[in-house]
């Protein structure tokens, strides 16, 4: 019932950020969904979301499902050494992952744009705990 959830919550965003918003909004959830649930199968919604993403804004088939593999890919590799569901760890790991992104596929004011999706990136990472700590059980 919860993956159905966020892939509906994830094709909301999707839409959003491809007709109103040039903010990476599915990069963000999807960096804060994966540091506050820390569950593999978030690597593959992360590839089909990608593919989505790519047919939507008319991009080549697969760059942006690559981009969000590697990122994630980093995250769960930190995340074996280092403990991720802190507020410095999801700063740093945002700030680089939305950059990058920002740099590689978007254009126009960088910085504008990279302070926003960090702020919302806070945002969503304090929605996301505060929902796994009161509605979810932590196992």
């Amino acid at each position: 019932m919860f993956i159905f959830f966020l892939l509906i919550f994830l094709v909301c965003l999707l839409l959003v950020q491809t007709t109103l918003i040039a903010l990476p909004l599915v990069l963000e959830s999807l960096i804060v969904v994966a540091v506050v649930f820390q569950k593999e199968w978030i690597i593959f919604i992360a590839f089909c979301i990608g593919l989505l993403q790519d047919m939507m804004l008319l991009q080549n088939l697969g760059q942006s499902s690559l981009f969000f593999l590697f990122t994630l890919g980093i995250l769960f590799l930190y995340s074996r050494k280092f403990e991720v569901n802190t507020i410095p760890f999801v700063f740093f790991f945002s700030l680089f992952a939305i950059s990058t992104d920002l740099l590689l596929f978007s254009r126009g004011s960088f910085l504008p744009k990279l302070l926003l999706a960090t702020f919302t990136t806070f945002v969503m990472f304090f929605f996301c705990n505060f929902l796994s700590h009161f509605f979810l059980k932590k196992t």
